[in-house]
């Protein structure tokens, strides 16, 4: 690994656990948690003074790695993060005011997104959901995300003046009224849940209880993510195939990049019942300067 990059890479997690915000080490070119050699769980990383010995033991493991952060006060972390993927996410946002505040973190992903960081306040109780068809949107509170240095199919990036170098933890806004109100509404609402679905469609499931050999893994692979499109915005789909890619094909997964690609073939047709928004537009605040339109 980049001695440059895995320095990088130190110093942000060190300086986000001595905030208060737990890290954990991600392989690389992927959106995989590298697990703990002891438990194969998550290696949750929330003391500054073992970042080092962590991601310096995943780099020589694996050659390179990536880093994420933690999120939701239920997982130990003081932040959450909105997740805007493509123009009805942005248009989304927009409507509920995310793209108008002034003092958060704001990153570029690197499937050419947008991670809008806020501060989970103490007692704000918010929980994972079945995602809206047609909104590219959604609500980390209880995950994690990739940040920068992080590398998947381009670079994260924090948008200047808005890192976590600029904006102290302490100062940054907490999520906009209008923002919590419409996740609140998501959460009790009667939706159609995976574990529903499972049940009036046992094929899907038949698809994840069994290995996938050589010759069925593409097209097998497409099917699920196919499936998971309906509950998930496209990175939680990537990371999900990746999981399953791993698991289950044989007599090796596909290539990282293959996944990326199978997924990205699957998003790019509108989704059936979901009218598209073309909205192209993003306030100034999330562009980087060379973005800015004049």
């Amino acid at each position: 690994m980049d001695p440059v990059r895995l320095a990088q890479l130190i110093t942000t997690a060190e300086s986000l656990t001595a905030s208060g915000i737990p890290v954990l080490p991600i392989k690389p070119r992927a959106k995989v948690p590298f697990p703990n050699p002891d438990t194969g769980s998550w290696w949750v990383v929330d003391d500054p003074d073992n970042v080092a010995t962590v991601f310096q033991q995943t780099a020589t493991t694996l050659g390179d790695c990536n880093l994420a952060m933690v999120c939701g006060r239920a997982k130990g972390s003081q932040v959450l993060v909105v997740d805007i993927d493509g123009e009805s996410g942005l248009a989304k946002a927009q409507e509920l005011g995310v793209t108008s505040a002034a003092d958060c973190w704001v990153q570029r992903t690197g499937g050419g997104g947008w991670h809008i960081v806020y501060f989970a306040d103490v007692g704000l109780e918010l929980r994972r959901h079945v995602k809206p068809q047609g909104a590219d949107l959604d609500l980390v509170v209880d995950g994690y995300t990739l940040i920068d240095p992080s590398i998947t199919e381009a670079p994260y990036r924090w948008v200047p003046g808005h890192g976590p170098g600029d904006i102290p933890l302490a100062s940054l806004d907490s999520p906009p009224a209008a923002l919590l109100a419409w996740w609140h509404e998501i959460q009790t609402k009667t939706v159609l849940t995976i574990e529903d679905d499972l049940q009036k469609n046992p094929s899907a499931y038949s698809l994840l209880k069994k290995p996938i050999p050589q010759g069925q893994r593409n097209d097998t692979l497409t099917r699920i993510a196919g499936w998971l499109r309906l509950y998930h915005p496209e990175p939680v789909v990537v990371s999900l195939l990746e999981c399953i890619n791993q698991a289950l094909c044989t007599p090796e997964p596909l290539p990282h990049e293959e996944v990326i690609g199978i997924v990205k073939s699957v998003y790019r047709y509108p989704q059936p019942g979901v009218n598209g928004h073309p909205w192209a537009v993003i306030n100034n605040f999330v562009r980087a300067p060379e973005e800015k339109k004049l």
